[in-house]
C-alpha cells in the first residue's frame, strides 16, 4: 500500500510511534504560501495504474507501466505526446489524484523521500 502504516505528524498535538530497522518510510514535507492548511481540489494530473495494462492491446501503456510501475506519476514526467495522449484517453484505467489546495489560495509545494530505517539509523533510498 502506498501512504499508509506508520504516521509521523510535524506539528504538535500527536502522538506517533516509534520507527524500527527494516521499517522503509517516506518523509512528506508540504509547504504552503498561506495559512498553512489545505484541502483536496479538483483531481489533476497526478496518476497511478491500477492494474498492468494489457501489453498486446496497448503495448504504449505497457511501456509507460515499466517505466511507473504502481507508483504515482505526473503526465509532465511524460515527454512522448503520443503517450501522454494515450494516458488521457485511457484514464478510466488510472487512479487519479487531487491536487491540493491552500486555504487562503497560497500556492502548496511537496516534497518526497523514502528512508531505511536500519539499527545504525537510516539510509536515504531516493535521490
Amino acid at each position: 500500500l502506498l501512504h499508509a502504516g506508520t504516521s509521523i505528524p510535524n506539528v504538535a498535538g500527536f502522538t506517533s510511534q516509534p520507527l524500527h530497522a527494516g521499517q522503509v518510510v517516506a518523509i512528506e514535507p508540504f509547504a504552503t504560501g498561506g495559512a498553512g492548511r489545505i484541502h483536496n481540489g479538483p483531481f489533476g494530473n497526478i496518476l497511478r495504474f491500477r492494474e498492468p495494462p494489457d501489453g498486446e492491446r496497448t503495448p504504449e501503456l505497457a511501456e509507460a507501466f515499466q517505466r511507473f510501475r504502481t507508483l504515482p506519476f505526473c503526465l509532465r514526467w511524460v515527454p512522448e505526446k503520443e503517450l501522454r495522449a494515450t494516458l488521457l484517453r485511457e484514464r478510466r484505467r488510472l487512479q487519479t489524484y487531487p491536487v491540493f489546495v491552500e486555504v487562503r489560495q497560497g500556492l502548496v509545494a511537496q516534497s518526497e523521500r523514502t528512508f531505511l530505517i536500519t539499527p545504525e539509523g537510516s539510509e536515504c533510498l531516493t535521490p
